[in-house]
């Protein structure tokens, strides 16, 4: 550590959690007083680094996509892995790309596999941010802090075979297939007539009938030895196929692909965003027919009962709630075992327990823009007029921004010219606030000034960039209410 304090620019500052060594050469993040950050190399610099300048002792190169891939080769634990089995997994999203020092310091110590590098395709045609962006900022987050313990990179929503280039080509290693628009959602109201014509549409109905009716399905749970029996009447498998087996045969043909061209990744499937919750009879369902096609998945998205809105608490009865996970984690391990994964995960505070109790270890949750909200929550404390100008530009954006969203909440908020600064935080407490300011994400990031800059992108950042230690300590605290409940005692 001396030896990079004591040849360091007299006008950049150290992080000095990432000070690492390697054949005798010194590495560290340093933050220039303009607010930039560099990476600082002391002595024999590695083959590939590029753009380097040369300050006193030391060789400061950007935080680029090459630089980042070449501290890959010398330093292993910067590169995503595989999900460790035996631990709950969390995935922190970060939209702005600042986020993860934040998620590294709510990570460290913790008993879960942190996924650092994740947002969905439809997030990044919002942020403008490319698979290859998104990687490198989790990667130079993650040795900003030392963090050694291994992560996850997940490519998360892809829908089709042409989203998997570029995510591929960045190095993720979790690819999560959402074929939810090839689910039909129609299968609950359809006729008899209906029904039963739509079913014989189906490429494989008759297969299907060979491997469903007149068979009664009993499995046992291995961790309590709880007994579940299935038994397909012919309306409840022409329902259930009618409803999800595109999806399930679209998720076969992404996995095919990605078989094709990786040696080995982790895999799951989505099918959160549906109309009506999946019941246990349409998971046990799913779950076997990608395991009759041989599809090695380590998690699966439901649709719960209740709703999982964005970025707020869990809406509905925990009881019944319960009742469900309880059939769901059955199947989970007689079937898998695999992970329940829980998307729009941020703030689901109340059912964290239950997850928990139900699932053990075999959960994983999703979170994206609570992080981001963090980010307006660093702004309402510290630059409160920036955060009123992002408010009325929200309330602009809302009524378009919200109908790709599943989200009930009406902005009924407090006309922004009536809360004094110092209560602007506790905005941030009411759930009508809290979606508002999440769903319109994109609209913000992307708004354009007289000039045609995106002044708004460019003023956060900046920001970011000034109250780091602010922001970071607001993503530690809030992810410690996420994660407490998400750690104690496995159930």
């Amino acid at each position: 550590m001396e030896m990079i304090k004591n040849n360091l620019p007299e006008n950049c500052s150290l992080y000095e959690r990432s000070i690492q060594e390697n054949q005798g050469t010194h590495y560290a993040l340093v933050k220039h007083t303009e607010g930039e950050r560099f990476l600082c190399v002391l002595g024999e610099p590695p083959a590939g680094l590029t753009e380097g300048t040369s300050v006193e002792s030391c060789l400061l190169y950007p935080l680029t996509p090459v630089n980042a891939r070449v501290l890959q080769r010398i330093f292993p634990w910067l590169r995503p892995r595989l999900i460790e089995a035996g631990q709950p997994s969390f995935g922190f999203g970060d939209r702005l790309g600042l986020a993860t020092p934040g998620h590294v310091r709510a990570a460290r110590d913790r008993n879960f596999f942190p996924v650092f590098a994740q947002q969905s395709i439809r997030e990044m045609d919002r942020t403008g941010m490319t698979p290859e962006q998104v990687m490198t900022a989790a990667i130079w987050g993650v040795f900003q802090q030392g963090y050694t313990r291994g992560f996850g990179a997940d490519a998360d929503h892809l829908k089709t075979i042409a989203d998997l280039d570029d995510v591929i080509s960045a190095g993720y290693t979790f690819y999560t297939c959402d074929p939810g628009d090839h689910v039909d959602d129609r299968a609950a109201t359809l006729s008899g007539d209906e029904l039963r014509h739509e079913f014989e549409r189906l490429e494989g109905h008759e297969e299907l009938r060979a491997e469903y009716l007149e068979r009664r399905f009993e499995i046992r749970d291995p961790k309590d030895g709880r007994v579940l029996q299935f038994e397909f009447s012919g309306e409840d498998l022409r329902r259930t196929a009618v409803k999800y087996y595109r999806a399930v045969r679209h998720a076969i043909v992404m996995y095919r692909e990605l078989a094709n061209r990786l040696r080995e990744f982790d895999y799951e499937v989505s099918v959160d965003e549906t109309d009506s919750p999946t019941t246990p009879l349409e998971h046990f369902f799913i779950a076997r027919e990608l395991r009759r096609a041989g599809v090695s998945f380590v998690g699966l998205a439901l649709r719960f009962v209740g709703e999982f809105q964005k970025g707020i608490d869990y809406i509905g009865d925990l009881n019944d709630l319960d009742k469900q996970l309880q059939a769901h984690a059955t199947i989970t391990r007689a079937v898998g075992p695999y992970r329940i994964s829980v998307h729009s995960g941020s703030d689901k505070l109340s059912s964290y327990p239950l997850f928990r109790k139900r699932f053990g270890t075999l959960f994983h949750v999703k979170t994206a823009g609570t992080s981001y909200l963090e980010a307006l929550h660093m702004l309402a404390l510290d630059e409160p007029q920036f955060f009123r100008d992002i408010y009325r530009f929200a309330l602009t954006r809302y009524d378009d921004d919200k109908r790709t969203y599943h989200v009930t909440q009406h902005p009924e908020v407090p006309h922004i010219e009536t809360v004094p600064d110092e209560q602007l935080a506790g905005l941030f407490g009411q759930n009508d606030v809290r979606q508002l300011l999440h769903v319109t994400y994109g609209s913000v990031l992307n708004r354009r000034d007289e000039e045609g800059k995106k002044s708004f992108r460019e003023r956060l950042l900046k920001a970011l960039n000034h109250h780091e230690e602010r922001y970071s300590d607001l993503l530690k605290e809030h992810f410690k209410r996420h994660l407490d409940p998400l750690e104690s005692e496995q159930g």
